[in-house]
């Protein structure tokens, strides 16, 4: 495995903090699981109808009651209702992950990442790019509304995307990889917000390319999962149409 020297401060585990904001999953055809109950118990009652639902992503409360949810075009509550300006996040079904990360010190407010599939695909004007949308659950008599939407973060993005808390136990690191590039981009997220300043971190294969066939570049490779592992000391992803696994060391700095 290479080394990666990713991020200008220690990573911590994600999940040792989310206690059970995870405990509820849904997907396509309409499906989910409940982590409540032992055995997890099937869901049928979630909005996302597509047969791939790729990149839904929910999140739940401390207590692991159902908040909200997204497929990356449209935010869901705990009702099955599409929230107020919960349309047309410049996300897709097809995309492969779609992040919502809680911000530190307010149970109130979400951030819901999205990039755009096969890193071009257009479905709005200048949709292309990874992009931040916010929930206030303060607003719609505690369901939520999406407050702004659809604000760039960068252009040239994969489908992956990737978090885990800061050392400090409070602070989020969200984690990108970059398309046409071997770089990830990581943006912390801290109790002021998201800082848009990222720490660029260049190793590893160059994500570019990929299609059924000689000269039809559908870009296939920006597709695939991300993940870094619960103590926050690897990091794997899939480049999907050459097959390749890459899996990285985390060599953590301390940097002024």
């Amino acid at each position: 495995m290479q080394k990666l020297i990713l991020l200008a401060a220690c990573f911590v585990s994600l999940n040792s903090f989310a206690q059970r904001q995870t405990s509820v999953w849904y997907f396509g055809e309409t499906a989910g699981l409940n982590f409540n109950t032992v055995p997890p118990s099937a869901l049928f009652d979630g909005r996302v109808s597509y047969g791939d639902g790729e990149g839904t992503a929910v999140i739940s409360d401390s207590e692991g009651a159902l908040l909200f949810y997204t497929e990356g075009e449209n935010v869901f509550d705990k009702l099955h209702n599409v929230i107020p300006n919960g349309t047309n996040l410049w996300g897709h079904n097809s995309t492969t992950q779609t992040l919502i990360v809680p911000q530190p010190g307010n149970d109130s407010i979400f951030y819901i990442f999205t990039m755009s599939p096969q890193y071009n695909a257009i479905f709005a004007n200048d949709s292309v790019g990874a992009h931040y949308s916010v929930v206030n659950l303060n607003q719609n008599n505690g369901l939520g509304a999406v407050t702004h939407k659809n604000i760039l973060l960068f252009k040239k993005t994969t489908e992956k995307i990737s978090a885990v808390h800061h050392a400090n136990g409070r602070d989020i690191w969200v984690v990108f990889h970059e398309w046409e590039s071997n770089c990830f981009r990581s943006y912390l997220v801290t109790t002021a917000g998201i800082e848009l300043i990222p720490v660029v971190s260049c190793i590893g294969a160059v994500h570019q390319g990929g299609g059924p066939a000689p000269g039809i570049n559908q870009n296939y490779n920006v597709a695939g999962y991300m993940k870094i592992s619960p103590d926050g000391k690897l990091l794997a992803l899939i480049i999907t149409g050459i097959s390749k696994v890459e899996v990285f060391f985390l060599i953590m700095q301390l940097v002024v």
